[in-house]
């Protein structure tokens, strides 16, 4: 894709956006967004959370040296992101928030998914702009030349056009199915974690083919693992039907095992490529700290990367 910096802040600019503007389908809201969870709190994390607490994994220094790190957080904050206004946020996610899941249902199994790729669309906006202005903040303290290319310009322009190109995804494959209805145009392939106690909940979204040349589309998925009741966890990989073979290709490993080993396939996937996961306490508490450390390494290692982790047994997170 091929669009100029310039083209990019009108972008930005004529979407009169900001941190904590709601992001409903026409992005014509005005109303302050409201701080909305990606995973049910209700529910899904009241399977998960101990003394009202999860575990997530975010950026640390450790030692001095950047890492992930597994930090205890508070169910009512972990997972939510200033995407939509409070009105926004209750009538689109009605079905899903307020009826019990049914993975047979089309549309909430849409809605699920719509929920990660807004969160997505929120954090690489959010991203671009923060990207930017630390650019533009260079550029008036001198640190960095004006109207000249460099290497602070790609990096602010490359942020940029990952925001916009998840609003035109998300435009194209979700907005347009929300606003007609038409929830089918979203495929899933589903499973169900049965006769284990829920330890993991997540709502993510990433890309599933590298990007050759600028000009090939962007193919994105999201997984969305949802504790359904003390014995089950639904897992949720959801797709653009056109994209569905794919999608299915890069599945494979998990969808096509059972067992242990389908279990360890759906770990190594979220290490490499989930973002936004939360856990039992007492599940990341009864690890050593040296398969801890190993699971927070490969998670940092490749966040954000077209890069797998070794094949190590401690990234197994279903123990």
């Amino acid at each position: 894709m091929s669009i100029s910096n310039e083209a990019l802040q009108a972008f930005y600019k004529s979407q009169k956006w900001s941190f904590n503007k709601c992001l409903e389908p026409t992005m014509r809201c005005d109303k302050p967004a409201i701080r909305a969870h990606s995973v049910q709190n209700a529910r899904a994390m009241d399977l998960i959370s101990e003394a009202d607490h999860v575990y997530g994994l975010s950026g640390k220094l450790v030692d001095r040296e950047p890492n992930a790190q597994f930090t205890r957080l508070s169910r009512n904050k972990a997972s939510t992101f200033c995407g939509l206004c409070n009105s926004h946020d209750t009538e689109i996610f009605k079905q899903i928030d307020t009826r019990p899941i049914d993975l047979k249902d089309s549309e909430q199994l849409f809605l699920i998914s719509y929920r990660s790729i807004i969160k997505e669309l929120h954090a690489l906006m959010e991203g671009g702009i923060r990207t930017q202005k630390a650019y533009n903040d260079g550029v008036k303290q001198g640190r960095v030349p004006a109207n000249q290319m460099n290497e602070a310009m790609m990096v602010a322009t490359s942020a940029l056009v990952r925001g916009y190109e998840a609003y035109q995804f998300r435009v194209k494959f979700y907005d347009l199915s929300y606003l007609r209805q038409k929830f089918r145009t979203i495929q899933h392939s589903v499973f169900v974690i049965e006769n284990r106690a829920p330890m993991i909940a997540a709502s993510s979204t990433f890309s599933v083919k590298d990007r050759v040349l600028k000009k090939d589309p962007l193919y994105l998925m999201t997984l969305n693992l949802i504790p359904l009741s003390e014995t089950q966890t639904a897992v949720i990989a959801s797709y653009p039907d056109q994209y569905r073979t794919i999608a299915r290709k890069y599945l494979a490993p998990v969808f096509a095992n059972a067992g242990r080993d389908q279990l360890y396939e759906l770990s190594y996937l979220i290490i490499n490529r989930a973002e936004n996961f939360f856990m039992k306490p007492s599940v990341v508490e009864s690890w050593t700290p040296e398969r801890r450390g190993i699971i927070e390494r490969e998670f940092f290692a490749t966040a954000g990367l077209p890069i797998d982790a070794p094949r190590l047994p401690e990234l197994m997170l279903f123990d």
